[in-house]
């Protein structure tokens, strides 16, 4: 071996970084267990309550909460304090550590798609033309079904509606330096192109910085470039409604005056009369011009009729109660004057008055109409505050303030946050309550020393309003200068910076909508762990025995491998900061069974080479030059599948692929490279390896099976799988809500109740209104429950009230709880996926398998220049997917665990097909080998033998593989549990396929052809 020299260095070299990098998270481990357990004294010291629980993880909520505090505070005082032998802080070394995703530690991911609606209304200077209106619902409604960017959907549409060459007219006014009254539609769909990019980029920048402030150890953001797309990984988070606002925030801070009620009381009172003409039976309509978002930014003006409008909000309202309704002050509680005792100087609250929760929706229907809004002031603009918390219980008052905004006729407030530059959370200094501390530029400051001049002297609140939401009315005591500010609210502290640090990074050039969410609870994740490792460990004993079982001594060669292997890619996957995940465990597994592969294929041919009788050194350097080739071409034809995988998978999917291709190129490196140079270490001290026992002897002992003559047996069982396959699309499938859209959450029931799946199933369709699925999941107190009920409605908080009729419909089959211990107690976890991304997902799968069977056909007729080979591997993957396919659509009502077609299932049908192509790959290179060396035999013979001389190293692969998945199926977890019963199926089918279909076809192909010469032509 001629490069032993390097493999000696570049070996010792990876086992040193592997073990270097790896002992970050050691040492990270042994301080965080060290902090936990001085925080766990320190609440035995403490709290007596305490030492009631072995452990801290059984104290109730007040307990926890400050036990966690507790270990924060002293993370946070040690983050510079050396923890590792070689003088890393704990901050480094966590910085080094190896990530766990969200599936294992439990946190919140979730995928953004950037919307550049607003961006075009900017650039067309908010144009009113009804056909560009028109062009941008149409996109918007297309952009569900179609993998085109926006832009190419508006310009689409736009076209069809106002004709080629309209677009300069639309945005050469707003951008009349860059666009030409005469540009072409192409010019200007560069300009807007670009402008958009830019947006996207801005807005991705601007949500990265958030993240950084978060305060979220190991947060990962990506952007997929040209779609828009962002995911936003954040481990350890469990508040998901925190999450969705602290991202979804457009960070739009304005600052505008306020009516007060004395101003506004003749409109009010003509408002009034109205709304009780409209409720005896007058029609009314809405106002077209009225401002979009006034009030709450999901304002819809889908209805002309107010009774459509109260009962369209009959989800957060009780429509028999409003139907009766009469006046505005059944729905708003008016705000009296407050006259002071001793000046006798009347003043007036800034809000209007306070409005239910329950009837914000109606209210904003309501107040839109024509006949309401035409008795208001023209510059009149309504947004709601922020409901209040009390005090000591901390729960949310049912009511919100109304305001009502004076805004002269204009678009742009006063003064903007583009004013702000720097915000910080800080406490006020007589209550002590949380305030946000806000920094203006000069001209920010200047502005608003006229408006607090302006509201000291005539004592008119000025509203400080982020996202349509008022924070704050305060009217100032007199002028304020030198460009400083506070907004003031009924704040935590972790709202507070919050609000600072959304205000520190800026405002989103383009919004950014979450379209796919999950949430794993620590519960989840601790069993996703567990499940993990223990399919690991008996995965990795059991293959380890069955190489000393199987190839005697050389077996320790394999196991020596397979050991470098691991240590190798779990190194690599730390050295380069990639997500460990459940997938990716799944891909450590399925890497035991598949790294020993490669010892497989060359110790199979070193026995066949000893069993004809060739020295051992003759035999060895044999054994490993001719099972190159085939070696090669599995694992290539395996790590194409892994990258077109990477390629279109999201989330944890990736992370199976990343761990795969790594696995297979280090199983490369180790199964050939350092296995020989370990060989040739153990010839040199003429120490003579055994491959051998008396198992691996009589098995597969000169075997002569007649494949080809039973070839057509193989070809009716295809046949029959094919009207399989085909039956099952029309059968259906359990799709997983990634490929549907709607919302998943896991629940957890008290242990040891018997629960009624069926009547689980009524409860929540009554509280639905619609059809739910629901699955057993792990343990028998754990219920899987998939609902579409208002997957469609983009408005904020709807995820809260999705959750509230998960509860209704539940009550009766848990405690008297309130709402609050529901979400924390019980609900384990949650996804959401929005119909736009479960298509381009579903899109995605399709894709993936098509690329994976041309790129492999391709391959294959490179490197056997003779299109039978890749028609019979064509022929033998669709066998195999079928199957898959088939098994997945017949039994989705049998087998006690959830069968569904989701990014695990398609991870496996592209493993499936990898590992398929391994076993055909060297079925067909010993065919080529021996139809090059067989001179004169027939095609039938020369297939015969190959299959017979390659069946125990098939056999063998196949069975490494097949234990590594089964063990996985039974410990690896409700996580890769439908992934490894794909896996298995596919083998098994994988087997069957490469010595029954793939190769025996060749037979029946171009008969005429020797093997080897039937090219394109």
């Amino acid at each position: 071996m001629q490069l032993k020299g390097l493999v000696r260095f570049f070996t010792i070299l990876l086992i040193v970084y592997s073990v270097f990098l790896l002992s970050f998270t050691w040492f990270v481990n042994k301080h965080e267990s060290k902090m936990e357990a001085s925080a766990q004294q320190f609440m035995n010291a403490t709290y007596p309550d305490a030492k009631k629980y072995d452990s801290p993880e059984k104290y109730p909520d007040g307990l926890s909460s400050i036990y966690k505090n507790r270990v924060k505070q002293l993370l946070d005082s040690t983050k510079d304090t050396k923890i590792t032998w070689f003088g890393h802080s704990y901050r480094k070394s966590k910085e080094s550590e190896l990530n766990l995703g969200l599936d294992l530690q439990g946190g919140v991911n979730v995928t953004m798609e950037v919307e550049l609606t607003g961006l075009l209304r900017s650039m067309s200077n908010n144009s009113k033309d009804p056909l560009f209106t028109k062009a941008l619902e149409n996109a918007n409604k297309q952009k569900a079904n179609s993998d085109a960017d926006f832009i190419s959907l508006f310009y689409d549409e736009y076209k069809k509606i106002a004709g080629e060459g309209k677009l300069a007219g639309l945005f050469s006014a707003a951008n009349q330096d860059q666009i030409a009254i005469d540009a072409n539609d192409t010019k200007v769909l560069e300009l807007v192109r670009k402008e958009a990019g830019e947006a996207v980029n801005r807005t991705f920048r601007v949500l990265r910085s958030r993240i950084d402030q978060f305060g979220v150890a190991q947060p990962n953001i990506s952007l997929e470039e040209g779609k828009g797309i962002i995911t936003v990984e954040l481990p350890g988070i469990d508040d998901e409604e925190r999450v969705r606002k602290y991202l979804q925030a457009s960070a739009n801070l304005q600052f505008w005056e306020v009516y007060n009620i004395a101003e506004l009381d003749a409109s009010l009172l003509q408002a009034d009369q109205a709304f009780n003409d409209i409720m005896s039976g007058t029609t009314a309509t809405i106002d077209s011009a009225t401002t979009v978002n006034q009030i709450d930014t999901t304002s819809k003006k889908s209805s002309d009729k107010l009774s459509d409008i109260i009962a369209g909000s009959k989800s957060t309202s009780d429509t028999a109660s409003t139907k009766k309704k009469r006046s505005l002050g059944e729905y708003i509680q008016f705000v009296s004057p407050y006259q002071n005792p001793t000046t006798g100087k009347v003043s007036y609250p800034a809000a209007l008055g306070y409005v239910p929760i329950k009837d914000t929706a109606t209210l904003r229907g309501i107040l839109n109409l024509d006949g309401i809004i035409g008795k208001l002031p023209a510059d009149i603009r309504f947004y709601y505050g922020i409901a209040e918390s009390d005090n000591i219980t901390g729960k949310k008052n049912e009511f919100v303030p109304l305001y009502a905004i004076k805004t002269y006729g204009a678009d742009k407030a006063p003064l903007e946050g583009d004013a702000v530059t720097s915000a910080s959370q800080d406490f006020e200094q007589i209550t002590g309550n949380p305030i946000v501390e806000m920094t203006m530029s000069p001209k920010g400051g200047s502005d608003w020393a006229t408006l607090t001049e302006k509201s000291a002297q005539k004592s008119v609140p000025i509203a400080i309003v982020l996202d349509d939401v008022v924070y704050s009315a305060p009217v100032a005591d007199e002028k304020i200068e030198g460009g400083r500010s506070q907004i003031r609210g009924n704040f935590t502290i972790e709202e507070a910076q919050d609000l600072a640090n959304i205000l520190k990074a800026g405002k989103l050039p383009a919004p950014a909508k979450i379209v796919q969410d999950q949430v794993v609870g620590p519960t989840l994740g601790a069993d996703a762990i567990n499940g993990g490792l223990k399919a690991f460990s008996i995965s990795f004993i059991i293959i380890f025995l069955l190489m000393l079982v199987y190839y005697n001594t050389s077996g320790w060669i394999a196991n020596i491998a397979l050991i470098l292997n691991l240590l190798f890619t779990v190194g690599v996957l730390a050295g380069l900061g990639a997500t460990l995940t459940a997938p990716g465990i799944a891909g450590l597994v399925l890497t035991i069974g598949m790294a020993v592969d490669t010892n497989v294929i060359i110790y199979e041919r070193i026995k066949e080479e000893l069993t004809r009788g060739k020295g051992y050194q003759l035999a060895i350097n044999e054994g490993y030059r001719r099972s190159l080739p085939p070696v090669l071409d599995a694992h290539v034809t395996t790590l194409l599948t892994a990258i077109i995988l990477f390629y279109f998978g999201l989330g944890p999917v990736k992370g199976f692929a990343t761990t795969q291709i790594l696995g297979i190129l280090l199983s490369l490196f180790c199964g050939i490279l350092v296995s020989r140079w370990v060989t040739n270490w153990f010839t040199g001290k003429q120490r003579h390896l055994q491959y051998f026992t008396g198992i691996s002897k009589s098995i597969f002992k000169q075997a002569n099976f007649k494949f080809i003559e039973y070839r057509k047996y193989a070809y009716g069982i295809s046949v029959a799988v094919l009207l399989l396959g085909v039956a099952a699309i029309f059968n259906g499938f359990h799709q997983g809500v990634e490929f549907k859209g709607g919302r998943s959450f896991v629940i957890q029931f008290e242990k040891g109740k018997t629960l009624d799946v069926e009547q689980v199933r009524k409860d929540v369709e009554k509280s639905f209104g619609e059809n739910p699925i629901i699955k057993t999941i792990g343990l028998d107190n754990q219920l899987d429950i998939t609902t579409s009920y208002l997957i469609n409605d983009p408005s904020d908080g709807v995820q809260v009230q999705v959750e509230r009729k998960l509860f209704e419909g539940l009550k009766n089959h848990i405690p008297a709880i309130s709402f609050e211990e529901f979400v924390t107690d019980y609900k384990l976890g949650s996804k959401t996926v929005l119909p736009t991304i479960s298509d381009d997902l579903k899109s995605g799968a399709k894709w993936a398998t098509f690329w994976s069977l041309l790129i492999i056909s391709i391959y294959i007729f490179i490197r056997f220049r003779d299109w039978r080979y890749s028609a019979g591997t064509i022929i033998a993957l669709l066998h195999d997917v079928l199957v898959t396919l088939a098994a997945f659509s017949f039994l989705k009502n049998i087998v006690p665990f959830p069968l569904e077609l989701d990014q695990h299932f398609i991870a496996a049908i592209l493993t499936v097909i990898g590992f398929s192509m391994n076993d055909t790959v060297i079925v067909f290179d010993r065919i080529r080998e021996y139809s090059r060396n067989l001179k004169g035999a027939t095609k039938e013979t020369i297939i015969n033998r190959a299959i017979n001389d390659t069946l125990s190293r098939t056999i063998m692969t196949s069975l490494t593989v097949f234990l590594t998945i089964l063990i996985l199926f039974i410990f690896g977890g409700e996580v890769t549990r439908g992934f490894a019963f794909a896996m298995l199926i596919g083998v098994v089918t994988g087997t069957y396929s490469s010595i029954f279909v793939a190769a025996p076809i060749l037979v029946d192909l171009a008969k005429n052809k020797p093997l080897g010469e039937a090219g394109l032509v």
